[in-house]
């Protein structure tokens, strides 16, 4: 179970039922919140709000609000929308968010994958987890509203392109091993029989690597030859 603690906020207090209740207002304004951290692009632009709250439910849930949204107040209909209990004004509601003293502050991306970030070249999945550990800042990385992993359908061309597809972004080695792995099956339906990859660099830039990505495609890397091997066999 997840428990929220009540708010140290310096303009609220919680009711016996774990209401928030702005101090001088008469009545609550909402059901359990907190804010968990504020969240910003490299550029500084793109500021947003991660909060946690009880839904109707009685489940435990967590959004991104952006800035933007607050001041439009679309970001409070999306709370409520996710189960979000409103009990006063939406006003009141945005005045205790953005009132909220020490919260965290985090980096926000908006896409999976490869990307260099000021923690450093990090690798982000599709339901936000980070997978190189952030070693050159004490900020987090969040993403912005990762999907859940049980709503993210598999054997779907929308999964596809969740789970592996986007996934490959920034990384030209997927990228590849993906090209070579479904090749064989569009050869088939083009009734063509050999198709060739031209790859051409000076210096130890990952041929061999490319080579074994692409014989792995169809047999066991191991059995597969180094760019070395042909260099050798050609002289």
């Amino acid at each position: 179970m997840v428990k929220i603690q009540a708010a140290d906020h310096p303009h609220s207090y919680r009711s016996k039922t774990g209401q928030a209740i702005l101090r001088g207002a008469r009545k609550p304004v909402c059901d359990i919140i907190r804010v968990e951290q504020w969240a910003r692009r490299p550029d500084m632009s793109g500021y947003a709000l991660k909060v946690t709250f009880a839904a109707r439910d009685g489940g435990i849930k967590t959004l991104i609000l952006e800035e933007f949204d607050l001041s439009s107040r679309n970001g409070i209909s999306r709370l409520v929308d996710h189960g979000f209990c409103l009990l006063g004004s939406k006003t009141n509601l945005i005045r205790l968010l953005r009132s909220w003293e020490n919260v965290p502050v985090a980096w926000r991306v908006d896409k999976t994958g490869w990307m260099e970030t000021p923690c450093g070249r990090i690798f982000i999945r599709a339901d936000g987890q980070t997978i190189l550990r952030q070693t050159h800042s004490v900020e987090p990385v969040i993403m912005f509203n990762p999907e859940r992993v049980d709503m993210i359908s598999g054997g779907t061309f929308a999964g596809w392109k969740e789970q592996v597809a986007r996934l490959a972004l920034g990384n030209d080695l997927l990228i590849f091993a993906i090209c070579a792995a479904i090749m064989p099956a569009l050869l088939k339906s083009a009734a063509i029989e050999t198709a060739v990859f031209n790859l051409f660099a000076n210096g130890p830039v990952g041929k061999s690597l490319i080579l074994a990505v692409a014989t792995s495609a169809d047999r066991s890397p191991e059995t597969g030859a180094r760019w070395s091997d042909a260099s050798q066999s050609l002289q």
